[in-house]
């Protein structure tokens, strides 16, 4: 695929992750109520409080999602950081929308500049056109048998 469901860039346009490498270590039971909440493609949940003390969430906490099967590697899975990159290092956190924006079938929106990220692909691309290009922090995920493992 070429193009993201915007039109705005193309696949191997890179865009700069503006977000510091904070730790990230959390683990979700997929068995779990908080795992069953994501158990169908296309859901995303918001963790922002640790539930022990080594859950590390980066800069302003986890955006964990389903996206589509077969368009997101780690099992579907994909995390992000919930800080959103165009109103770093000041307010602004990425909620995952009830209802996704028309340009695609999952998104979460900063609650802050309302910039809307595009989660049905696992990139996180930010698709207002009238806003900068920007691209939430992306973390790896590890499928290990019922756990969702998210870390860096």
């Amino acid at each position: 695929m070429s193009v993201l469901s915007c039109g705005h860039l193309s696949s191997d346009t890179q865009i700069p992750d503006t977000l510091p490498d904070l730790p990230v270590a959390y683990t979700i039971d997929l068995m779990s109520a908080e795992g069953r909440s994501i158990a169908s493609p296309q859901t995303a949940i918001l963790i922002r409080t640790p539930r022990q003390q080594s859950d590390l969430l980066g800069v302003g906490g986890l955006i964990v999602c389903h996206g589509l099967p077969g368009e997101v590697e780690g099992g579907g899975y994909a995390a992000y950081d919930a800080q959103c990159p165009l109103c770093y290092p000041t307010v602004g956190i990425v909620i995952p929308d009830q209802t996704p924006a028309e340009e695609t079938l999952m998104s979460a929106t900063c609650d802050h500049c309302l910039a809307v990220y595009d989660l049905s692909l696992g990139v996180g691309q930010q698709i207002l056109r009238e806003l900068p290009p920007a691209v939430l922090k992306r973390y790896p995920t590890l499928l290990r048998g019922r756990n969702l493992l998210i870390g860096n």
